[in-house]
């Protein structure tokens, strides 16, 4: 099984963990941390918030941190006013980057995408977009790119729903 296969894998484990017993708890961050050590060769350490429901992971090559509601200090994007983070997706290492989800009221739906449109322009990034409006789903794809890092904006709206969803996300080139 590839490593990101098996860290998929392990990561649903441990949120589906979240919710059983301590020990149960630390017998899956062990069993997480085990695997992993063997599969990268390195340390591992794992932690299970029973706060949140977020899962830190720290390797030798870098860390992931899943699930919490707050937005990373670094997070390049801008932030639409009013949204609610539902999940944020850290990682650290070679491939770092962070993926924010968040709600917001769909009345925004097109100043939501103007947002990014303009934040990507004015920054100089090659920039693409693609539309969809089809049997009540509205979805904009924005994406940008420049020499350090590359953005992707999920922006989507089913007609009669009460919330509009939002994924923005970016890695390092």
């Amino acid at each position: 099984m590839s490593k990101a296969r098996l860290l998929i894998v392990l990561v649903v484990l441990a949120l589906v963990a979240v919710g059983c017993a301590k020990a149960a708890e630390r017998t899956i961050e062990g069993a997480i941390e085990k695997q992993l050590e063997e599969e990268g060769g390195g340390n591992a350490n794992v932690d299970i918030s029973e706060d949140d429901g977020s899962v830190s992971i720290e390797t030798d090559e870098g860390s992931m941190q899943i699930g919490g509601g707050e937005i990373p200090s670094d997070f390049p994007l801008p932030v639409p006013e009013g949204a609610e983070v539902v999940s944020v997706i850290s990682t650290s290492g070679e491939t770092a980057g962070s993926q924010v989800s968040m709600t917001f009221d769909p009345d925004h739906f097109d100043d939501v995408a103007t947002l990014y449109d303009d934040f990507f322009n004015e920054q100089d990034w090659e920039v693409s977009r693609s539309n969809s409006d089809s049997d009540g789903i509205k979805i904009v794809f924005i994406s940008g790119s420049n020499d350090q890092l590359t953005a992707q904006v999920i922006i989507g709206y089913t007609d009669g729903e009460e919330i509009a969803s939002l994924t923005a996300q970016y890695g390092n080139n």
